[in-house]
C-alpha cells in the first residue's frame, strides 16, 4: 500500500532530476563536449517525467486524495480533477511535454 510520504517522495526524485538536467543546460560544463552534455539533459529530463508518471500512479492507488494541507483544499480539488482518472491524466501530462517540448525548440537556440 502506497503511503502519501510515498508520492512526495517520488514528486520530490523527478523534480531533482528535471532542475539537474536545466543546471546542465545552463552551466555548461567546459572539458565535456555539447554533444554528451546535451544527451545528459534530456536522458535527465525523461527520467524526470518518467517518474512523475510513477507518482501519479501512486496518486491514483490513494485512499485519501487529500494530499495537500486544508488551507490549499483549490489544490487538492485540481489535482483530484486532473489525476484522478487515468485518461485525464495521461492527457494532461502529454500537453505538458509538448508544450515543454515547443519551448524547448524555440528557446534553446538562445541558451547554446
Amino acid at each position: 500500500m502506497k503511503t502519501k510520504k510515498d508520492y512526495w517522495r517520488t514528486i520530490l526524485y523527478a523534480y531533482i532530476l528535471i532542475i539537474l538536467g536545466i543546471l546542465l543546460l545552463f552551466f555548461k560544463i567546459e572539458t565535456l563536449p555539447i554533444i554528451p552534455q546535451m544527451i545528459a539533459v534530456i536522458v535527465l529530463g525523461l527520467l524526470g517525467v518518467y517518474i512523475l508518471f510513477k507518482a501519479i500512479k501512486i496518486y491514483q492507488v490513494l485512499d485519501d486524495k487529500n494530499i495537500y494541507p486544508s488551507q490549499l483544499d483549490f489544490l487538492n480539488k485540481m489535482a483530484f480533477k486532473f489525476y484522478g482518472d487515468k485518461k485525464r491524466a495521461r492527457t494532461t501530462l502529454i500537453i505538458a511535454i509538448i508544450v515543454g517540448i515547443i519551448l524547448g525548440v524555440f528557446l534553446a537556440p538562445y541558451i547554446i
